[in-house]
């Protein structure tokens, strides 16, 4: 005759205990408490980085630059920096419309430069749908082009003067949809000046 000891049944273990058994499986010693997997308190770290491209009401005005977010896969923060080009015509910060005025220097129309620096904040819809929304600090500069008959002030008579330049902020919103590691974008910049964009890049 066989005689199988009782399990002892404890809601803890006690490696000092004779004849210890799994509470389970009576006939199968207790060696030990389980390995335990620590359970991921935050969602892997997302970076990403790409270009964007915006376009306002003046088609004159496109502009360029990059982006880069970074956060977990739930939520995230992005930052961006675009212009638009640069003027290659000679400038003066220290000459006055009264100094062209007197000098009859005729006028060849204006040159406007856009950048911008945003900051936001979006969060995942969809595993793949990610909107955003923040703060745009935009730069708007204005120079006037003048002609000089004598060519004193450039090579080929146009230079150009400080104008009325205007700064401010508005708001941005945009989706983002990510694939794998590709991500491509759509934003629009609210009120005035309105406008809208593109961007492309990859997360990793």
């Amino acid at each position: 005759m066989v005689v199988v000891p009782n399990p002892y049944i404890s809601p803890y273990y006690n490696p000092y205990i004779p004849n210890y058994y799994n509470r389970y499986t009576p006939y199968t010693p207790y060696y030990g408490l389980p390995v335990a997997t620590p359970t991921r308190l935050f969602n892997r770290p997302v970076f990403s980085m790409g270009v964007l491209s915006t376009i306002g009401t003046d088609p004159s005005l496109p502009t360029f630059g990059v982006y880069g977010t970074v956060g977990s896969e739930n939520v995230f923060f992005k930052m961006s920096y675009e212009g638009s080009r640069v003027s290659n015509i000679e400038h003066y910060n220290n000459i006055t419309l009264n100094d062209v005025y007197s000098w009859n220097d005729q006028s060849r129309g204006e040159f406007e430069r856009y950048s911008a620096l945003f900051v936001g904040m979006g969060g995942k819809l969809t595993p793949s749908i990610y909107p955003f929304l923040g703060a745009n600090f935009y730069f708007q500069e204005q120079d006037l082009i003048f002609y000089d008959e004598l060519h004193i002030l450039s090579n080929d008579g146009e230079y150009s003067i400080n104008g009325i330049d205007k700064n401010g902020l508005n708001v941005r919103g945009g989706i983002m949809f990510r694939k794998n590691n590709f991500e491509v974008g759509t934003n629009i910049t609210l009120l005035n000046p309105a406008r809208f964009g593109a961007n492309i890049g990859l997360n990793f």
